[in-house]
């Protein structure tokens, strides 16, 4: 009977005892980083039960960094800690260091609620220092990254004239580094053309990387042979602490004078078209002025041939006394007319 219950108490044990919560935290990449780096900060969230809901994480503000805070995303683990099996989460801040010195992580406070727990439960983790150095090369403004891309894409070369245009195209895609950190690349001006520099786009193809584009538009202003220089951008890997570049080759090519352009009108035609107007003007001049010509002529005939008989006409006219007329005012009274019977 004894036997019994102690075997009772050995299996009801483990059963009824709390649920544990623990942080472990690390950096993977080591404590000792460059400036421009981005390096990564796990964060293990586990219990030796299960979740009923997720952690609740905290927030990280660390002087001289580019903090990046975890997505909704998190990487599942299970995990043998002193011979006891648990179960967690994995999520990564990303610390992109700005200056060089001692960066001291503090201890992160994360609460979470597995199972059969009768209340919220709080673990903290271990301060972590990371040692942040200027890169071992010459300047200080170094794109840092793991990995580095460099390409490039034109438009057509083929047939070009003066007032086309040629578009330049430069896409850096770093591995490790974030997009608003990488640096512009350079789009040379060129004699001869017209350059016209395009907003630069920005994005993160992937949680990893970061890419930037910038172009140009370069419009041919004469006729002749052009060259687009070589780009060259340099960096520092955080994979074996070395220089490196990247670049993409240049570009050769050439224009000619554009085509003349068939005039609006003809001048041979206009100076013919302006030759009929301007006999048509003329002609309509003439006979105007013959009409009044004739008019004139046909008024004096007339006045030669009657102007006697009109003269001693106009005198009598004028000598003819004038009518006169008589005014008066009628009696108010009338006297009545008689007549005899």
């Amino acid at each position: 009977m004894r036997r019994f219950a102690l075997l009772l108490l050995l299996f009801l044990g483990p059963a009824g005892a709390a649920p544990q919560l623990r942080v472990q935290v690390q950096l993977p990449d080591g404590n000792q980083a460059v400036v421009g780096q981005t390096v990564p900060l796990q964060v293990d969230v586990l219990t030796d039960s299960w979740f009923t809901s997720a952690p609740q994480l905290p927030g990280l503000a660390l002087p001289g960094v580019v903090v990046t805070p975890p997505d909704e995303r998190a990487q599942h683990l299970t995990l043998n800690l002193d011979g006891t099996p648990f179960f967690g989460m994995r999520y990564t801040w990303r610390l992109t260091l700005r200056q060089p010195g001692e960066v001291q992580i503090p201890a992160l406070v994360i609460s979470a609620q597995p199972g059969n727990a009768v209340a919220l439960l709080s673990a903290r983790s271990q301060p972590l220092q990371l040692r942040v150095d200027w890169p071992q090369a010459a300047g200080r403004n170094l794109l840092v990254a793991s990995d580095v891309q460099l390409s490039q894409t034109l438009g057509s070369l083929e047939g070009l004239k003066v007032g086309d245009s040629l578009v330049r195209s430069v896409t850096l895609r770093a591995t490790d580094s974030l997009a608003l950190l990488l640096p512009v690349t350079p789009l040379a001006e060129v004699r001869g053309l017209s350059r016209f520099v395009k907003t630069p786009q920005l994005s993160s193809p992937d949680d990893l990387s970061g890419q930037r584009i910038d172009s140009a538009s370069y419009r041919i202003e004469h006729p002749g042979t052009f060259h687009l220089p070589a780009i060259e951008v340099q960096w520092w890997s955080s994979r074996d602490h070395r220089l490196h570049s990247a670049q993409v080759p240049a570009v050769d090519f050439s224009a000619v004078a554009a085509p003349a352009a068939a005039p609006a009108f003809s001048v041979s035609e206009d100076l013919q078209r302006l030759g009929r107007e301007s006999r048509l003007h003329l002609s309509r001049h003439w006979l105007a002025a013959l009409t009044l010509a004739l008019m004139v002529g046909t008024l004096g005939y007339l006045v030669h041939r009657h102007g006697a008989w009109l003269r001693e006409q106009w005198r009598q006219w004028r000598q003819r006394p004038p009518a006169r007329v008589r005014y008066g005012l009628r009696p108010l009274n009338p006297t009545p007319h008689r007549t005899s019977s």
